[in-house]
């Protein structure tokens, strides 16, 4: 049962310092720099599960946009998460009832990858996302256009269906990705859901 549950995605990062409310000056500049400048790749991280951290058992998912400047380490990552009010400790059992709001968060690899491999010791796992400039340009539209019709919640976080992976995999299916249907996301069926 333990390895059933090790293996579901779960989206609880918990790291406040890149936490947005909303569509802000920065998060926004960003994503017009993609728009006009575009960029070369777009990749589903996913990092492996951890005991250790709270509101890691599950592992995370998030987008990284590959800008192709030579510097990875720039590259802008963004992130869907259970958001947990300030003070408060994450409760498993609010989570599975969807007592929290789904958030966004965005940085840069250098900032993700210092967090997860450096601060937590979880490796990340890179996959590739296939895509032609058209469709990454109407990814930037769509991820646009749902930041700012959230208003910086993506809902009630759902551990199976209103996850990290689930909102990333619906926003590439609204900007034509050909993903297949999903009712639940698996990490180890993420594959599937990205070719």
């Amino acid at each position: 049962m333990k390895q059933i549950i090790k293996s579901l995605v779960l989206a609880l990062l918990l790291h406040p310092c890149f936490a947005v409310a909303a569509m802000d000056a920065e998060l926004s500049e960003k994503l017009d720099s993609l728009s006009s400048e575009g960029y070369v790749g777009l990749e589903v991280w996913t990092s492996a599960p951890s005991l250790r951290v709270k509101g890691g058992t599950f592992g995370h998912s998030m987008l990284r946009f590959v800008d192709g400047d030579l510097n990875p380490l720039n590259d802008l990552v963004i992130s869907f998460s259970a958001t947990i009010p300030e003070g408060e400790s994450l409760s498993i059992s609010k989570a599975l009832a969807k007592k929290y709001e789904m958030g966004m968060e965005f940085g840069s690899v250098q900032s993700f990858w210092s967090l997860y491999l450096n601060w937590q010791g979880r490796p990340l796992y890179r996959h590739v996302v296939i895509s032609t400039q058209e469709l990454r340009k109407n990814f930037v539209n769509e991820l646009r256009a749902s930041i700012l019709k959230a208003n910086g919640t993506f809902g009630k976080y759902a551990l199976t269906t209103n996850s990290c992976l689930s909102v990333v995999v619906d926003l590439l299916k609204q900007a034509g990705f050909p993903i297949l249907h999903r009712d639940e996301i698996l990490p180890t069926s993420l594959d599937e859901y990205l070719n």
